[in-house]
């Protein structure tokens, strides 16, 4: 029979706490593949439960950091959080002025489509201005036409009237 090794399994808040280190850097090292760990069902769905023999490989300090601040105790610890905890600020300050620029490109735009939108509700009154016009000149020239087709029209008259008269007198 083989002897079956049975590894001691420990959550991320339990990692982090052993460690010194942040639960955000325990995560990243999961992410990193420093630590080994697994996805398993936890009590609020899957939760990553990590090998503890792994956390000593992850997580010992270099041999000489030069941040050993007079011999503390988990001064190491500390300044690797800080710095873990300012690189995801940055990482978030990065991020905010992403947003702030992709904001501003936005408002541009919406700048631009705005002047647009006045440039074109000025050319529907032009437009609109111009087609009252031609309305108004368009009874103008009805009125003129209607006013000459009776002038023609009693011209014509007149003149069937003359043409029938002068049949009418003349001797056969």
């Amino acid at each position: 029979m083989g002897a079956t090794v049975t590894q001691e399994m420990i959550g991320v808040k339990e990692a982090a706490r052993l460690t010194g280190a942040s639960v955000k850097r325990v995560r990243r090292a999961i992410k990193r593949g420093e630590i080994r760990a697994d996805l398993r069902p936890g009590r609020w769905g899957m939760e990553w439960q990590i090998e503890r023999a792994s956390l000593p490989e992850a997580f010992s300090p270099p041999a000489d950091t030069g941040h050993t601040r007079g011999g503390e105790p988990g001064a190491d610890q500390a300044l690797t959080f800080l710095r873990d905890e300012l690189r995801s600020e940055q990482a978030r300050h990065a991020s905010a002025l992403l947003e702030l620029g992709r904001l501003h490109a936005v408002d541009a735009d919406r700048k631009l489509l705005a002047a647009r939108a006045e440039s074109l509700l000025e050319r529907v009154a032009t437009e609109r201005a111009r087609a009252e016009s031609f309305a108004g000149e368009g009874k103008r020239l009805r009125s003129a036409l209607r006013a000459r087709t009776w002038s023609l029209a009693i011209v014509l008259a007149a003149f069937a009237l003359a043409v029938a008269a002068a049949i009418v007198r003349i001797p056969s």
